[in-house]
């Protein structure tokens, strides 16, 4: 894919761009995904050209997680938006990520908010649960 604009040769990621890549799908398989969304919004902030969108658009899709965990369901369902809008033009494959299986992934993890968009849908409830990474025990 040619971006005009691009700052990449070939659409290559840099090295840094890459560890980037590879922290932020840690920290989002284990369900981290404020923390995946920080390390996204240090490459976007960094990144000049067309590129930036890519990661404006993983982040998105992250932190939308996050705001359905936390009960914030206007704020999942356009953060959802905007990030899957801006991943459009890098689908399928881009800089070594499968957006086909990433968005998927994400539609998965937000049914009711992509199937039914209205404010009845309540987001789950992971206050009592042991496996959450943002609770602690006191």
């Amino acid at each position: 894919m040619d971006l005009p604009g691009s700052s990449h040769s070939q659409n290559r990621p840099t090295p840094v761009e890459i560890e980037g890549i590879h922290l932020f799908f840690q920290l989002f398989d284990q369900g981290r995904y404020h923390q995946s969304h920080d390390v996204m919004e240090d490459l976007w902030r960094d990144t000049p050209g067309p590129e930036r969108r890519f990661f404006q658009g993983l982040l998105q899709c992250a932190v939308s997680i996050y705001h359905w965990e936390n009960r914030n369901l206007h704020g999942a369902r356009i953060l959802y938006r905007e990030g899957t809008l801006k991943l459009q033009p890098f689908r399928p494959l881009f800089f070594g990520v499968d957006l086909e299986a990433f968005i998927e992934r994400v539609d998965r993890m937000l049914p009711d908010l992509v199937r039914c968009p209205s404010e009845k849908n309540e987001p789950p409830d992971h206050r009592g649960d042991n496996h959450g990474t943002r609770h602690s025990r006191g």
